[in-house]
């Protein structure tokens, strides 16, 4: 499933987290961290933008959370510096977003806006 094309998000947009089919882009970088639990996923406090896509790039506090969760964005980290920076890769955009009192950092490839879904 590729996600490409401008969803536009902005600080105080409300929306869904989409894990399922989503660990993974069309380009072969994961996105989430896996779990065993079907349709949960592990996101992480900080996505380190400077080294993605390596093997070490998840930091920080985790949470387990289910696909379909609502949260708020609160912030837009960027995009890693070795993706290309066209608006087609805006899958990659990293933002600091709020799920039941966790602040992760999601890729906009795991999002939707709440009324996409």
């Amino acid at each position: 499933m590729c996600i490409k094309g401008k969803k536009n998000f902005s600080i105080g947009d409300l929306v869904v987290l989409r894990v399922i089919n989503r660990s993974v882009t069309d380009d072969g970088l994961t996105t989430i961290g896996s779990h065993a639990l079907p349709g949960h996923a592990v996101l992480y406090e900080t996505i380190d933008l400077q080294a993605y896509p390596s093997c070490n790039d998840f930091f920080g506090s985790s949470a387990v959370l289910e696909d379909g969760v609502q949260g708020i964005i609160i912030d837009k980290i960027g995009r890693p510096e070795s993706i290309i920076q066209t608006e087609s890769w805006n899958q990659y955009d990293v933002y600091a977003v709020l799920f039941e009192g966790y602040t992760c950092h999601v890729f906009e490839y795991n999002l939707e806006h709440i009324n996409e879904g």
